[in-house]
């Protein structure tokens, strides 16, 4: 599954502005390669054939894995993003044996070439798109 990036949150303590308590928030961060390069997650696809429907059902997930590197700071998981040599070997339908697939993913890319930062909390809702969601915090007004 092609990307450019990604979003985790990470628990962070903020003051209330209504009652300067101190609480526990949310904070997404953006995930992206160092190098700004496109990547692609490993992911799965099930096409399933629905009683009385009709068109198949299709869905797909993505591999998740521990959270290694920088990342970590992040959150304790993140996505199998697969090295870009293995593309076609992950899309290759000969491979059958789930060991194959999964030594594949467990290649990953390395968590070096990835970094990441805080974004406003835009992201938290899905009526917003564009740009200004994947802007560092730090620039925003």
């Amino acid at each position: 599954i092609p990307a450019e990036g990604w979003y985790e949150w990470r628990l962070v303590e903020e003051t209330d502005r209504l009652t300067g308590e101190i609480v526990q928030a949310k904070q997404p961060h953006y995930i992206r390669r160092e190098d700004g390069r496109l990547f692609c997650f490993a992911g799965l696809m099930s096409r399933r054939d629905v009683h009385d429907a009709a068109e198949p059902q299709i869905s797909c997930a993505l591999l998740t894995t521990a959270a290694t590197g920088a990342l970590t700071q992040v959150h304790d998981r993140m996505p199998v993003v697969l090295p870009d040599d293995a593309h076609d070997r992950w899309l290759d339908r000969n491979v059958k044996d789930p060991a194959e697939a999964s030594a594949i993913a467990r290649e990953g890319q390395h968590p070096d070439a990835f970094t990441h930062y805080p974004v406003r909390k835009l992201v938290n809702s899905t009526r917003n798109d564009g740009p200004e969601l994947i802007e560092p915090l730090e620039s925003s007004p």
